[in-house]
C-alpha cells in the first residue's frame, strides 16, 4: 500500500475492502469536424482528427464511447448550418 492510499484509507476514503489500482478511465464521445476545404487541405481531415484524438485519449485514459463527424465542405452548402 503506497502512501496515498494509507492517508485514503485514514480519512476514509478509501474502504478497506477497495482494491487500490488505476482510476477509471473517464468516458468520452469523440467529434471531428471539416467546414473548409483549406482544412483537409492542411493536413485536418476528419481520419486525421479522429487518430490524434485517439491519440490524447490513449495517454488521457479517456475511453471513447462513440465518434461523430461532419464534413460541412462535402454537403455543398459551404456554410455551417442554422442551428450552430
Amino acid at each position: 500500500m503506497d502512501t496515498s492510499d494509507f492517508v485514503k484509507r485514514l480519512t476514509g476514503c478509501l474502504k478497506p475492502e477497495e482494491p487500490a489500482g488505476p482510476p477509471k478511465p473517464v468516458k468520452a464521445y469523440a467529434w471531428a469536424r471539416v467546414s473548409t476545404p483549406g482544412q483537409e487541405e492542411r493536413g485536418l481531415s476528419i481520419p486525421e482528427q479522429f487518430r490524434e484524438i485517439r491519440r490524447y485519449a490513449e495517454k488521457a485514459n479517456i475511453e471513447i464511447l462513440t465518434r461523430q463527424k461532419k464534413s460541412w465542405v462535402s454537403s455543398g452548402s459551404g456554410s455551417l448550418p442554422s442551428e450552430w
